[in-house]
């Protein structure tokens, strides 16, 4: 981020699987999914959690992984 923007995301402790977008007229858009990693989340957990989504799709169920971040990461 550039020197004094502030993240367009916001995390809720209280709410698990939602994220929040900040609009740029400080209107909030809620999402809801499945589940949500936070920014301190570890390479461990994301593959704890998606193992066995990933196990289904070799298997023939169509699955869904969204990522949305950093290129690269």
């Amino acid at each position: 981020m550039a020197n004094g923007s502030t993240s367009i995301v916001d995390f809720e402790s209280s709410r698990e699987n939602e994220l929040q977008i900040i609009c740029s007229d400080s209107s909030k858009k809620q999402f809801k999914f499945d589940h949500v990693f936070r920014p301190g989340s570890d390479q461990e957990a994301l593959f704890a959690q998606t193992s066995p989504i990933v196990t289904s799709m070799l298997v023939g169920y169509n699955v869904c992984i969204f990522a949305y971040g950093q290129t690269g990461t």
